[in-house]
């Protein structure tokens, strides 16, 4: 492909792009903040009393799902990255801080169905909702799952389908099901205990 060319098709996909977000900024008055990267193949629902507030250079990559439900607050920070396919599913809280990666079919979401045994289909008892932190730098790996009511730490790496049900310290790399401490992501050498 010529360069003329290359810089055409770039710009038509930026300017798709911008409409996009213009579109939802218009129709959705709790989109705040800088602009975001919303591929084309993204699929986002913004619940008119939902607020979603992003920093600089925030992308949502291709086959991203974005559900950010009444009365929820999605606080994302400066240079986020989810990788195709993820999941943000947010009932009422999910803050995540600086320079986080989200690697392919990362799934977040901070609901729960609730439980029991009485005769009341599953679909219908509703959710149960623990916000969601995610501090600074931290990484999370293809296929990973992080469920409602979890913080995890600055610099911490999850694992590839790593599932994330209880808190994550500082620096630490956790893997498995349920996720459990593997090793540091800070080259330090002391044991790491989730609680």
């Amino acid at each position: 492909m010529d360069q003329p060319a290359a810089q055409r098709l770039f710009t038509a996909r930026n300017a798709a792009r911008l409409v996009r977000y213009q579109w939802l900024r218009r129709r959705h008055p709790g989109v705040q903040g800088h602009r975001f990267n919303l591929d084309e193949r993204a699929d986002v629902h913004i619940a008119r009393t939902a607020t979603l507030v992003t920093g600089t250079q925030v992308s949502f990559g291709p086959d991203f799902t974005g559900h950010f439900h009444e009365g929820s607050s999605a606080v994302l920070g400066n240079h986020i990255w989810f990788s195709r396919g993820g999941t943000l599913t947010v009932h009422e809280s999910v803050t995540i801080g600086d320079n986080c990666i989200f690697g392919e079919y990362v799934s977040i979401h901070d609901e729960n169905h609730v439980m029991g045994d009485d005769d009341v289909a599953i679909a219908h008892r509703g959710f149960e909702t623990k916000p969601i932190v995610i501090g600074r730098n931290v990484w999370v790996g293809a296929k990973a799952t992080v469920l409602a009511g979890v913080t995890i730490g600055d610099n911490a790496v999850i694992a590839a389908n790593a599932v994330v049900t209880r808190d994550v310290e500082p620096g630490a790399i956790v893997g498995g099901i349920p996720a459990r401490p593997i090793g540091r992501a800070d080259g330090a050498t002391r044991p790491t205990t989730i609680p």
